[in-house]
């Protein structure tokens, strides 16, 4: 039922400022600034994520897949939709991402550290906002009783604190699966890496939207993949192809204006 033009989407209301620590250590993904229109995504894939966000209980999301796959891309993408509009009990929402660095720096002591998260929980509970934490296992830090994950979960427990971690399927399974309590206010969404075709299909939408005034052959693109397939073993689709393609861009640039 949900609308399918941008012109039938409702407007977003006037959006108030960040609370103090949300600000502090954190970037709204759904505001005009850091929207990115980059990003060409499976619409399945988000309704997926925006179901399970839209649930009552059971409502916090864990996506998983290998590195440069494009999880974190994906949040940005159904920040989009959600800022315009497209999913209505998501409707007027904020998707705030959480940098940890940040959020503890110059915190010296466990109990400062239990008291700062807990303000930047309680500020994301009273405002609705849905907190997006990339390397969701760090919360976990070395184990220690007073990690960040066990004063995340009376709030959790509470159903009114809204999370998207995002990491690895092997460190989820270190991790996250081997506390029961934390892991089954989560549902996982396995984030799988895009096929020869799907990756194809991505570098088109990126090229005509970050680099307007290039030209480029459906052949070369392929040849591009098929090169990257081959030769970057080390990195994952779309990121590996995408990184090929801004240095092929740069490449010609430099040599012909």
């Amino acid at each position: 039922r949900n609308p399918t033009s941008q012109s039938e989407y409702a407007p977003i209301p006037a959006r108030r400022e960040l609370p103090p620590l949300c600000h502090m250590c954190g970037k709204e993904l759904t505001s005009e600034e850091h929207i990115n229109r980059e990003i060409r995504f499976d619409q399945a894939k988000l309704e997926q994520v925006a179901t399970i966000l839209s649930a009552k209980g059971h409502n916090n999301v864990a996506l998983l897949g290998k590195a440069g796959t494009g999880k974190t891309a994906l949040v940005s993408a159904l920040a989009a939709e959600v800022a315009g509009g497209r999913y209505k009990t998501l409707m007027g929402r904020r998707i705030v991402e959480i940098d940890i660095d940040r959020l503890l720096n110059n915190v010296h002591t466990p109990a400062e550290r239990g008291t700062r998260l807990a303000n930047l929980l309680t500020e994301a509970e009273r405002e609705r906002i849905i907190l997006f934490i990339d390397e969701g296992h760090r919360l976990y830090g070395s184990g220690e009783s007073n990690s960040l994950a066990n004063i995340m979960k009376p709030f959790l427990t509470r159903d009114k604190l809204q999370v998207i971690l995002a990491t690895t399927l092997n460190e989820y399974n270190c991790f996250i699966a081997q506390d029961p309590a934390f892991r089954r206010r989560f549902e996982a969404v396995i984030h799988k890496e895009p096929n020869a075709d799907e990756t194809l299909e991505i570098l088109k939408y990126v090229i005509r939207k970050r680099h307007p005034d290039v030209t480029a052959e459906d052949e070369a693109m392929k040849e591009l993949v098929s090169l990257g397939r081959r030769y970057v073993l080390d990195r994952n689709n779309p990121d590996k192809s995408l990184a090929l393609l801004d240095t092929v861009v740069a490449w010609e640039a430099n040599r012909f204006g």
